[in-house]
């Protein structure tokens, strides 16, 4: 069948000093031990591993999320511990999860055997992605960063009304569908992100962006003072390249930024390779 990344070979993998991909698949090379060859003492060990995918959660969207949200909240100080750090996005509508995570490979292989056998999720296998780094993408003070996307008996958890000229800072956040899905990689990715990094770091706000190229879903959050938050939003809310879902548009007033040196970091769900090809 069509090579995939499976759970299982993502948790092998985890289980070596050095990771390497080949045609899509998650292989590992096993450390070197006496008699590895004269060239083994030249090669790299790695030092941080990150790990990321989507999933499904089992349920009705009410108890998914609580159980998600007690899930984080376990997580954060056990990660703190074992000095692992990342990121959780959810979707309560379309109850689905995207996270990563990274650390030592021992900590965050330990981790993620947990989760790939946890039966409250349906793991999508090929989006498992397991890659050596050199450093990390998300600061260890966060154990787990969580950004949800969230509805509650059809209605926004977070409070829509907020009277932003009383805040110094403030985050919205927000969900939309590219228009034009045959093009939407490279316009999310090549033409709208670069441009937005810019923008962003002149106007002094910053966030995070998680685009998955599956559903032509843009997860967007946008953080700093009122004023340019709100310009800023002002000009995405009228960009006709993609559809806002007005029911996941939420504001908060944050007494610190949460992405600080990101004037717009990003990551992606890519399509699978297998799901793009013409038969």
């Amino acid at each position: 069948g069509p090579p995939a990344a499976t759970a299982a070979a993502a948790t092998a993998a985890l289980g070596f000093g050095r990771f390497y991909a080949n045609a899509g698949l998650i292989l590992c090379e096993p450390s070197a031990g006496a008699g590895g060859g004269a060239g083994a003492s030249s090669r790299r060990e790695t030092r941080l591993a990150r790990v990321s995918y989507t999933s499904t959660m089992r349920g009705d969207s009410e108890s998914a999320g609580k159980r998600l949200e007690g899930i984080v909240a376990k997580a954060i100080s056990h990660n703190l511990k074992v000095g692992v750090s990342g990121h959780l996005c959810y979707d309560a509508q379309l109850q689905k999860v995207w996270q990563v995570i990274e650390g030592s490979p021992d900590a965050v292989g330990a981790i993620w055997e947990r989760v790939s056998k946890d039966d409250r999720h349906i793991i999508d296998e090929d989006t498992v992605e397991v890659e050596p780094v050199e450093a990390r993408r998300y600061p260890m003070g966060w154990g787990l960063r969580y950004s949800g996307f969230e509805r509650a008996n059809g209605e926004v958890r977070e409070v829509k009304d907020l009277d932003v000229s009383r805040c110094a800072l403030i985050q919205l956040a927000y969900k939309s569908y590219i228009t034009d899905q045959e093009t939407a990689e490279a316009e999310v990715m090549q033409t709208i992100l670069p441009h937005a990094m810019v923008k962003n770091a002149k106007a002094g706000v910053t966030g995070w962006l998680l685009y998955n190229d599956r559903t032509a879903t843009i997860y967007q959050i946008l953080e700093g003072p009122p004023d340019s938050v709100e310009r800023l939003w002002e000009r995405i809310r009228k960009d006709p390249r993609h559809t806002i879902v007005d029911a996941s548009v939420s504001r908060r007033e944050v007494k610190a930024r949460e992405f600080p040196n990101w004037s717009m970091a990003a990551n992606e769900v890519a399509q699978s390779h297998w799901a793009t090809q013409s038969y």
